[in-house]
């Protein structure tokens, strides 16, 4: 049985009740995103293959100044 939401309102209140639970813990810093490596944009093609590795634990940052 795949696990979706057929009526749009039902997404609606699982989102709502999720950003109630969680954006506290997202604001006081309890909670933070996993950061493997952070790139600049000229090496863009080293994140590109640290991304293809699979080898990365957590989200790739890719700095654009």
């Amino acid at each position: 049985m795949p696990f979706g939401f057929s009526r749009s309102e039902k997404l609606g209140a699982v989102l709502s009740g999720a950003v109630s639970a969680l954006a506290p813990a997202l604001l006081d810093g309890r909670v933070q995103p996993l950061i493997d490596s952070r790139y600049d944009f000229r090496t863009v093609f080293e994140a590109v293959r640290r991304l293809a590795s699979h080898q990365a634990l957590g989200k790739i940052v890719l700095a654009v100044h």
